[in-house]
């Protein structure tokens, strides 16, 4: 093979050497046997096999095979697993190296030289060029089942001796297994007869078995007859205990009315008792409440005089205070310079008995309500009698109560946010409020 670096000259005798059964990867130029497998280019990924198939011409039968082609194959994994086949039929090693022996391609040959193995050849020993002519001239096959033949012999020879060692070790054995033998053998005689004694044995015993179940039937019958009879006797004890119970049963429901009677009875006395409970409980509160009614009412009696007095005083307060504003409003009248001032004095004026009007009026409602609640009942004629007061009385429509002022008749009703002067002092003039008598 021609050619330039680098064109793949070794790649092709490495793979013809390694499909035909090379197994040193020194050899193949590489350190392990995995490195003949592809490990991948920046364009091509790597591989996880190696595979070579060879194809040979064996139309003149050199190779031992029916076939005019042989082809033989080799693949190898990056696990360490290798497959050999011939014809695309799994083989081993050993086959293919002898299919190739005495074809000057066997192991060993030269029929592939490299760069450099000329003197590797030239400067071998003498056995190492034995080798090769023995190759070449055919005898590398006898010599290989020679070496085969001589070593099965010593393997036989070996196998001898162990046989050997064997047979003289059972030879001194031979005499104690006699003696085990006959051992066995009388062993064997009385375990047989054993075997006819227990066999007569368990004959007999099962003879007194049969007797015995055939005593125990006939008492079982006798078992089942009486057990028959009572039955009978039981079914008619059973009727008659059914009759007893349904008697019972109804007995029972009776008393079980008469005693929901009685209960439904002491719980209507409980409940009587508890309403007994309840209404002198009610008497007793009744009593409580009107002794502390008359209590509250004197007390009433006392704020409401107390609340008629300050009446009084705001009455007259107010009194003042509206004379006060019917001077104001004629000066404003002659004074219309200061017109802005009075009446700013006069609204606040306004305010004040407007915040006197409401306090009064409700003081007033305050008293007649509570008065109202609390008088006790009286008979009509003395109703009308308090009616018909001068001075305005306090009943459920109208609470007054007359105030003197200047010789002039004045009512004051706290039902009416008005009051009214008339007569005398204020010439007849409204201030709001009217009484009624």
């Amino acid at each position: 093979m021609v050619g330039p670096n680098g064109s793949g000259k070794s790649n092709i005798s490495d793979a013809v050497r390694w499909v035909l059964g090379e197994q040193s990867a020194k050899y193949l130029r590489g350190s392990k046997m995995e490195d003949i497998i592809f490990s991948g280019t920046s364009r091509r990924r790597a591989l996880g096999v190696a595979e070579v198939t060879l194809v040979f011409d064996n139309r003149d039968h050199m190779l031992p095979l029916d076939f005019d082609e042989v082809s033989i194959t080799r693949r190898l994994y990056r696990s360490g697993d290798s497959d050999y086949a011939i014809n695309k039929k799994n083989c081993r090693l050993k086959d293919i190296l002898d299919l190739l022996a005495d074809t000057g391609m066997g192991k060993g040959a030269m029929f592939l030289i490299g760069q450099n193995k000329i003197d590797e050849i030239l400067n071998s020993r003498p056995e190492d060029r034995r080798s090769i002519f023995e190759e070449a001239a055919g005898i590398a096959r006898f010599r290989m089942r020679k070496k085969e033949a001589t070593r099965r012999l010593d393997d036989t020879a070996n196998n001898l001796t162990r046989i050997n060692d064997i047979k003289s070790e059972v030879e001194s054995r031979v005499e104690p297994l006699r003696i085990e033998s006959e051992r066995t053998m009388r062993y064997n005689e009385l375990n047989g007869k054993l075997r006819l004694c227990k066999l007569t044995q368990f004959v007999q015993r099962v003879e007194t078995i049969e007797q015995a179940r055939a005593k125990l039937q006939q008492e079982q019958e006798d078992c089942n007859r009486i057990f028959l009879e009572k039955s009978t006797e039981v079914s008619s004890q059973e009727a008659f205990l059914t009759e007893l119970q349904q008697e019972l049963d109804a007995l029972n429901d009776q008393v079980s009315h008469i005693q929901a009677g009685i209960t439904e009875k002491e719980k209507a006395l409980e409940a009587i008792k508890g309403e007994d409970a309840v209404l002198d409980e009610r008497i007793e509160q009744s009593i409580r409440q009107q002794g502390n009614i008359a209590k509250r009412d004197v007390k009433l009696q006392e704020q409401i005089k107390q609340w008629t007095a300050q009446m009084e005083t705001l009455a007259k307060e107010f009194d003042v205070l509206e004379a006060k504003r019917d001077e104001a409003a004629e000066q404003v009248t002659n004074l219309e310079q200061q017109q802005q001032e009075r009446l700013q004095a006069q609204k606040d004026n306004e305010a004040k008995i407007q915040e006197l009007t409401d306090s009064n009026f409700e003081d007033m409602r305050k008293m007649v309500e509570l008065r109202n609640e609390h008088e006790p009942p009286q008979p009509a004629e003395r109703r009308r009698g308090r009616r018909g007061t001068a001075g305005g009385g306090i009943n459920g429509r109208t609470a007054g109560a007359d105030f003197p002022q200047g010789g002039t008749g004045t009512g004051y009703s706290p039902l009416y946010k008005g009051r009214k002067r008339t007569g005398g002092q204020g010439g007849g003039k409204t201030s709001g409020l009217s009484g009624r008598g």
